[in-house]
């Protein structure tokens, strides 16, 4: 009969794993999200606990198509991407929901080796697209101060750990030790949200568009430009037929002649036998670098090869790193080169599946806080439809364009600044996985 309880379990695991994430963003319950599928679990055996957990996640998805603690917003889009984006959160969190349930007392020492087990479990889906319990904390400047430390992998350490030991807490019945917990738990999720920079170094710019023409994406650009922005960046192929097969004669005349901002957009090379997905800064009449995309997703991969190097050049006096969409969400792929080669600032065109709600769009813009707080370096995301954001390099999301508009954003981000992360890499990651394994 106890098994039962693992039902009620997983429906608040999953309703509340939808309302820490964004767009609804209650990130203060981050670290009560598994509490009750892990209560409910412990001792049941792997498989219940596994189903729990993967119930869960697509309990959430469901919700999320729903609406629920959503305002309306793109409601004719499609709703099998919210679960897709849920269903790599069930896979981890039903792992570990599995883990609990061969554990018939949860002794002190487990709680750690667990959770270096869900950090394991997370840098698994690398192999498709990673998905972190910790991404609700996208503004909580604790968790992104630990970023930029151990990377976000040591957030998710610590939302595992926090969790699993409130869950002890709980089974043992101890008063004091609810109590210290919750004090330990409060200072986390109290703690004050990040503050962008108080140094304004570069002036920049997001288009926020679906258009694909250069006349509405040059009137969208002008406003930015008439600012005198430092770089505008448009979404990801939005000159997929201004530059059709690599030829990109239009987009130069168009930085000689009528913007003289520098912009950045991806469009389709002419590479044989696939063409590969890239990104170039157009500045004065010239294309400046070449980047090609390494990360294609889904469908993607049948129509774009994938690049294999990271991209800095210099543009209007500043160092500019390129990438491309899901990029962003692998963190070895946004380090790489970072460590010897540290630009001012990350320029990211992107193109999400337009989700119902824009969850889709803001769980992936959730990901540019945390990369920028790891790499110490600001980032301008321009998406097509929701959410497109500028992030400062602390991690300071310092605009933000809405879910199903079309708009320009622009703001000041400041300089780029040191952190342990770009300098050590993903090394809690190996910590965690070697203390997984060999405890």
């Amino acid at each position: 009969m106890r098994r039962l309880w693992l039902i009620p379990g997983a429906i608040a695991t999953g309703l509340m794993l939808e309302a820490a994430l964004p767009p609804v963003g209650a990130g203060w319950l981050t670290f009560l999200i598994l509490i009750p599928l892990f209560a409910s679990a412990l001792g049941q055996g792997f498989a219940f606990g596994f189903l729990g957990g993967l119930g869960s996640a697509l309990l959430a998805g469901a919700a999320s198509g729903q609406g629920l603690f959503l305002e309306p917003s793109m409601l004719q889009a499609d709703s099998s991407w919210n679960y897709v984006s849920f269903f790599l959160f069930g896979l981890v969190i039903g792992l570990m929901g599995g883990l609990v349930g061969e554990v018939k007392e949860l002794e002190f020492r487990h709680c750690f080796v667990l959770a270096a087990w869900g950090v394991l479990f997370e840098a698994m889906l690398l192999l498709i697209l990673p998905a972190h319990i910790a991404l609700p904390l996208y503004q909580n400047g604790a968790a992104l101060g630990i970023a930029s430390v151990g990377g976000i992998w040591l957030v998710s350490y610590l939302v595992y750990l926090v969790s699993l030991l409130l869950v002890r807490a709980l089974v043992e019945k101890k008063t004091w030790k609810w109590g210290v917990a919750g004090m330990a738990l409060s200072i986390l999720v109290a703690w004050p949200g990040i503050k962008s920079s108080d140094e304004h170094e570069i002036l920049v710019a997001a288009v926020q568009t679906e258009a694909v023409d250069i006349e509405t994406l040059t009137n969208l650009s002008r406003p930015a430009e008439e600012q005198h922005a430092q770089f505008i960046v448009w979404p990801e192929l939005s000159a997929f037929d201004i530059a059709y097969d690599g030829e990109i004669s239009k987009l130069e005349e168009l930085s000689q002649n009528d913007l003289h901002s520098a912009f950045v957009t991806t469009y389709r090379d002419a590479t044989e036998p696939m063409p590969h997905n890239v990104a170039s800064i157009f500045y004065q009449g010239e294309r400046i670098g070449q980047y090609a995309k390494r990360k294609p997703f889904a469908g993607e991969v049948k129509e774009h090869a994938a690049g294999t190097e990271a991209v800095t050049v210099s543009a209007t006096g500043k160092k500019v790193r390129l990438n491309i969409c899901f990029d962003s969400c692998f963190p070895a792929v946004m380090r790489d080169q970072i460590k010897d080669d540290l630009p001012d600032i990350i320029l990211l065109p992107t193109l999400d599946p337009p989700g119902p709600y824009g969850t889709i769009q803001a769980l992936h813009a959730a990901y540019s806080p945390f990369r920028a707080a790891e790499l110490g370096v600001p980032i301008v995301r321009a998406d097509i439809t929701a959410y497109s954001n500028i992030v400062d390099s602390n991690g300071a999301i310092v605009a933000e364009a809405g879910s199903g508009t079309e708009e320009v954003i622009t703001a000041w981000v400041g300089a780029p600044r040191k952190t342990v992360y770009r300098w050590a890499g993903d090394w809690f990651l190996y910590a965690s996985i070697l203390f997984a394994i060999f405890s």
